[in-house]
């Protein structure tokens, strides 16, 4: 239940309801419109009000407790007056009714199943009568014109949920009531007395049950005002004290039945195996057949897999209940659809019979068999949704009413109908994939659990732009909706077994006796072969009928060759054997065989093919994705896994983030080469262009005026399976993170499942053969800042860590549950130079190849110095590859296209022909920039010639313009080139490895770029060290010799007679945060022990308390800048031959910088080769009060 009083706040007595269902007819008079309230005060004085979207009860002593629930209304009875009134719980979104609640003036809540579509007016009202207390709800319907009457009667404390509404005819004297057909079981029905009064007109009703549901009035007082009708009336308590006498009657009708119902059940269940939530409902429903008085046809619609034994059901129930099948018909609902208005008519006529006016006389289906029945019978309409909506309009008159205008225009009756309507659609929306690996327990609880509404929803709502569903008419005129369940492996081997024997049966009939004799092993394995749990549940009919075929076929032949005598053949045994190959085969008495189907490989890997792609797939990858060795080793993994397995229930889901141009897309592309035979076997859908809702469901559920969507689109193009690679899913929602959230939370329906049904087409297809590739530019702000190789790769490793790239995508929105479902996520490695070399070749190649082909005879050549220049001149981390792809595609075809034309030879005769490609780069090599060079310019020339014996005549040259692809060269002035390499080798050199555990890995003063567009930075130098051994824990000394090595860059400059320079608030800001770490977060200093921090970390701290860590900061900070002083006055010429080689090469390695520690004399280049003498031994008290405590307050 949705919400309910808190009655223990409530001190009144409350009686106890008990709930059932009873039948009255009542005349209602009022028209007022059914209208929601804010507020309904009771006849006791107790009030039910909406207040501030809360609803709550106030009891009439002034208390008022809140009911549990969200989005509740009330709808007020029309009347002045009443004891109780009705609450609705509405959905937010679709403001639909999920549930009614009536809410009795003394507190207590029931639910009550009521409808008000159609309805005018409602009220509730109550009377005493010998001891029980007796509320009527009453509803007024305009269309149609009917009441819904419900009894509740109070008794002795126990109370019974409602379980329907009955409609009643107000224009009928009398009416109809079958307790089955209103779900009553035989205890309920006990507990109803069948007592029933009309309190609007003060008079009362009796009715009682004579046979076969019918309810007759028997006794009706006029109405008046006397006491007879105020209470107990000795009148009232004679007729129903009789009536109570003669009910007995009715219950042991009742009592036989039920009995009946259960013993057809199980003849039927031994026929329709799997089904059996089918067949109580059908055998329910069919005592329509058996109902003189029945005034319309029962309609049940059953949709589920194909071959699940939907019209078998039905056909068995025919043949068990009526035992003539001259009462059964099947209609195929095909030969009924499409068509227009004209073509409709015509088809009508196949089923209704065909006018007078028509040659022919035409007779139709429906109605000669409703003739030949006498309207009785059991119709099933196979595939009913597909029929035409004018079909429908005419069956509709028939769902109505009983009655059916043929043709000639004769009125037939058909009220003792059970109609069956049969489907296939929503089959695979309301069964889970995962279904196939439930028991048959769970299978069973799941179908049962799935409710009349549940399987209507899939014929109200279109699945597709040009659906046709059906329409709400014929939806109402249906009683009940059903799923089959889905053919189990256990259902499918009974099926197949019954199967055998009809075949048997007939066998022995035809042949005089003669029987084949199956062992267990030969008929699982046969179960085996041809399940299919989603559909094609009767190919085990059609198999066992194929197998007995190939039978006798090989007896035939046997008995034919001489090899069998008939006479010597007292059995036929058939038997299951396995050959050498693991090949499956039937044999017949020993010494017959009988080929037979073959399961799917469960174990690939014995696959030739499936080996060949694995033990090349390794080598594959990475000719493709050059510089991913550990990502391609980790995606090898996952390829191998999901070939490897025999049984897939899900696609193979993984993700590549990482900076942009490192190879993911190429990763995806290069899996369908190798595992699929082609790149055309992978599909790309950019979701970085993915904002809302809208634009999410254009790609993956239906495009632009209905065509089919781009992931459509890529499934139909590889029923074979394939590679779908989502680019730019992180970029998905872009910076709208609730938004990011909820469009990948509409990934979980693709990933979790094994198949997808297209909203447009209504096709399913499997998604177990494909591969999904989701990729993301995420991790790009780790490497901000960091241009060289090896301090890249540092970044990488320390990075590339499970935990670490999780935290990274669930920081920028992606949701974790998603995360849960992929098979890995792996951060691509940041291209080194090393990597980029042979990556411009294959670019080159690719460009080249096509180019060589059209131009027959012509070879293209370039040098080495080429490739090298592209990965100089062109690559940039903030665009990776792309950055070589985008000039050589932009600029060398058309370069090549060019040169060919201008050049004047004939295209159609060129042997001997070359074209030569070079690249003019006029770059510094020098980390600064020099005075008289001259501006940057990069050229691709273009060199013609042709051979001719042994000469080589030159015919044309032609240059161009590249320098706007150009990676951008930062350069400094020499003075501040030289400031620099001072400021990065005073880092280095004051780095002490025993103290800080760390050495020197490389140095570099040549500036550069890192990001992109607004994350663009450039950088003048920077100096990496890595761990020695290991990480090693902060100690006091560590500490200050961080801080020297961090605060050495300024303190070298300082000493080399130059002013302090800006780069010296970075270094100042990494030096008072680790001061600080290391006083309360290390705990070096107890006085800070046990500080709280806020939310952004910073230390909770009193001015004292402050004071306190400013002043134990700076002495902490002085010791680490003495450190740097010392270290750097005692290593000084060290400094400055590291300084002077960075002139001359622009970088150091480790190796290097240990090399010039060895030299005691270093030659020096540039000006203040000594420290000042000023400045070497101390640092001002205006430098150290900058350093210590002023320059940055306290965070």
């Amino acid at each position: 239940m949705w919400f309910a009083i808190g009655v223990n706040k409530i001190s009144i007595p409350i009686s106890s309801l008990l709930l059932t269902v009873a039948l009255l007819f009542l005349s209602l008079t009022s028209s007022a419109k059914i209208e929601r309230s804010l507020a309904v005060k009771f006849v006791n004085g107790a009030r039910l009000a909406l207040e501030s979207d809360r609803l709550y009860f106030t009891l009439p002593s002034g208390e008022k407790v809140a009911l549990k629930g969200d989005n509740l209304r009330i709808v007020a009875p029309n009347q002045n007056a009443s004891k109780a009134a009705i609450v609705e719980q509405v959905d937010r979104r679709t403001n639909e009714v999920k549930a009614r609640f009536l809410v009795f003036q003394d507190g207590y809540v029931a639910p009550v199943p009521v409808k008000f579509t159609g309805a005018e007016h409602w009220t509730y009202s109550q009377k005493d009568d010998t001891g029980h207390l007796y509320g009527v709800i009453s509803i007024k319907y305009v269309q149609p014109l009917k009441s819904s009457v419900m009894l509740v009667r109070a008794t002795d404390g126990q109370r019974l949920t409602l379980q329907t509404d009955t409609y009643i005819d107000q224009s009928s004297a009398s009416y109809n009531f079958d307790p089955k057909q209103l779900g009553w079981d035989l205890d309920r029905f006990e507990a109803n007395d069948g007592f029933s009064s009309n309190l609007s007109e003060a008079k009362h009703d009796f009715f009682i049950g004579i046979k076969k549901g019918k309810f007759k009035r028997i006794v009706s007082s006029p109405h008046a005002a006397s006491p007879a009708h105020e209470g107990q009336s000795s009148f009232g308590q004679a007729v129903v004290s009789g009536f109570v006498s003669k009910i007995q009657f009715g219950l042991e009708m009742l009592a036989n039945e039920f009995d009946s119902n259960s013993e057809l059940e199980d003849k039927l269940n031994n026929r329709v195996f799997g089904q059996s939530h089918l067949v109580k409902s059908l055998v329910r429903n069919s005592h329509v057949i058996d109902d003189e008085s029945s005034t319309r046809p029962r309609i049940v619609m059953i949709t589920g897999t194909s071959g699940a034994g939907k019209s078998y059901v039905a056909r068995e129930l025919a043949r068990e209940r009526l035992q003539d099948m001259d009462y059964f018909l099947e209609i195929d609902g095909t030969k009924y659809a499409g068509g227009d208005a004209q073509q409709a008519n015509i088809m009508a006529h196949k089923l209704f019979g065909a006018e007078k006016a028509w040659q022919g006389g035409q007779t139709g289906e429906l109605t000669e068999f409703l003739r030949k029945t006498k309207g009785r019978g059991v119709v099933v309409i196979n595939e009913a949704e597909k029929m035409n909506p004018y079909i429908y309009t005419r069956l509709m008159e028939y769902f109505d009413t009983g009655m059916v205008t043929a043709g000639d225009g004769e009125e037939i009756a058909g009220k003792q109908v059970l109609v069956v309507l049969t489907s296939n659609r929503g089959a695979r929306q309301l069964i889970p994939e995962g279904a196939k690996d439930w028991s048959d327990a769970d299978l069973e609880r799941y179908v049962q659990g799935v409710t009349s509404d549940d399987v209507k929803r899939v014929f109200t709502t279109k699945q597709k732009a040009n659906d046709n569903v059906l329409p709400e008419e014929v939806i109402n005129r249906i009683d009940e909706f059903l799923l089959s369940s889905p053919l189990t492996k256990p259902v499918l081997n009974k099926i197949f077994r019954a199967a055998v024997i009809r075949e048997n049966e007939a066998l022995a009939e035809k042949y005089k006796g003669l029987h084949f004799n199956f062992s267990d092993a030969a008929q699982n394995y046969l179960a085996l072969v041809n399940v299919d749990l989603m559909s094609h549940g009767r190919l085990m009919n059609r198999r066992a009928e194929g197998v007995f075929k190939d039978l006798k076929e090989t007896i035939a032949k046997a008995l034919s060759s001489k090899k069998w005598r008939s006479d010597q053949i007292t059995e036929i045994n058939i038997d299951l054997k396995e050959d050498v190959s693991h090949r499956w085969y039937f044999v017949v008495n020993s010494d017959l065989f009988v080929a037979v189907p073959q399961p799917s490989n469960p174990n690939p890997l014995a696959d030739p093919y499936i080996r060949k792609i694995i033990g090349e797939l390794d080598s594959s990858l990475k000719r493709r994705v050059i510089g991913q060795d550990a990502m391609i080793d980790n995606v090898h993994e996952l390829i191998v896994d999901h070939l490897a397995q025999g049984v897939r229930y899900l696609p193979t889901v993984f993700m590549t983030v990482g900076t942009t141009g490192t190879g993911k897309t190429e990763t995806g592309l290069a899996i369908a080469e190798s595992v699929f035979g082609s790149t055309t076997r992978a599909g790309v859908i950019d979701l970085g262009e993915v904002s809302s809702a809208y634009q999410f469901a254009l790609k993956f559920e239906q495009g632009l005026e209905g065509a089919e969507s781009d992931f459509e689109r890529y499934l139909r193009n590889n029923p074979d399976g394939g590679v779908l690679i989502l680019d730019e899913a992180s970029n998905m929602g872009g910076q709208n993170r609730a938004m990011k959230n909820e469009l990948f939370k509409k990934f979980y329906a693709i990933f979790d499942r094994g198949s997808w049904v297209s909203p447009v087409t209504g096709k399913t297809y499997d998604l177990t053969k494909h591969i999904i590739q989701l990729t993301g530019n995420d991790g790009e702000h780790f490497f901000a800042g960091s241009s060289a190789d090896e301090d890249r790769l540092e970044i990488w490793k320390s990075k590339n860590r499970e935990e670490i790239i999780h935290e990274m995508l669930i920081e920028s929105g992606v949701p974790e549950a998603l995360i849960g479902r992929l098979a890995t996520v792996i951060l691509t490695k940041p291209l080194l130079r090393s990597d980029l070399k042979p990556i411009a070749e294959k670019i080159l190649k690719e460009k080249i190849r096509p180019l060589e082909t059209q131009y027959r005879g012509l070879k293209i050549s370039y040098g080495p110095e080429v490739l090298n220049s592209l990965a100089e001149s062109f690559f940039t981390h903030g665009r990776g590859v792309r950055s070589i792809r985008t000039v050589v595609e932009k600029r060398f075809g058309s370069a090549i296209q060019m040169a060919l034309f201008k050049s004047g030879i004939d295209l159609n005769n060129l042997n001997g022909v070359n074209l030569e490609l070079k690249i003019e780069d006029n770059k510094s090599e020098t980390p600064y920039r020099n005075k008289n060079a001259a501006e940057r310019k990069v050229h691709v020339v273009v060199d013609i010639t042709k051979k001719e014996g042994s000469s080589t005549t030159p015919i044309f040259t032609r240059k161009v313009d590249l320098t706007e692809f150009a990676q951008e060269q930062v350069l400094m002035k020499y003075d501040e080139a030289w400031l620099t390499a001072i400021h990065e080798a005073g880092h280095a050199v004051a780095n002490v490895p025993d103290i800080t555990g760390e050495k020197v890995a490389y140095i570099t003063i040549r500036g550069g770029t890192s990001g992109t567009g607004s994350q663009k930075i450039r950088y003048l130098g920077y100096a990496r060290t890595h761990l020695v051994d290991g990480y090693v824990s902060p100690d006091h000394a560590k500490v200050v010799g961080q801080i020297a090595r961090i605060a050495a860059g300024n303190v070298a400059e300082v000493m080399s007679g130059n002013a302090m320079t800006a780069g010296w608030s970075d270094d100042l800001s990494k030096i008072r945060h680790l001061a600080k770490a290391a006083l309360i977060s290390y705990g070096f200093d107890p006085r800070f022990h046990g500080i709280q921090l806020d939310r952004e970390g910073n230390p909770i701290l009193s001015e004292a308390k402050r004071r306190q860590l400013e002043d134990a900061m700076g002495k902490l900070i002085e010791k680490g800048m003495d450190l740097a002083r010392q270290t750097l006055s005692e290593n000084w010429s060290y400094v400055i031959s590291v300084a002077t080689e960075l002139m001359h090469k622009g970088q150091i390695d480790g190796v290097r910088f240990a090399e010039l520690g060895k030299f005691k004399n270093p030659v020096s280049l540039a000006p203040g080769t000594k420290p000042s003498e000023k400045t070497a031994t101390s640092v001002s008290p205006t430098m150290k009060q900058l350093m210590c405590r002023g320059f940055y307050s306290l965070k």
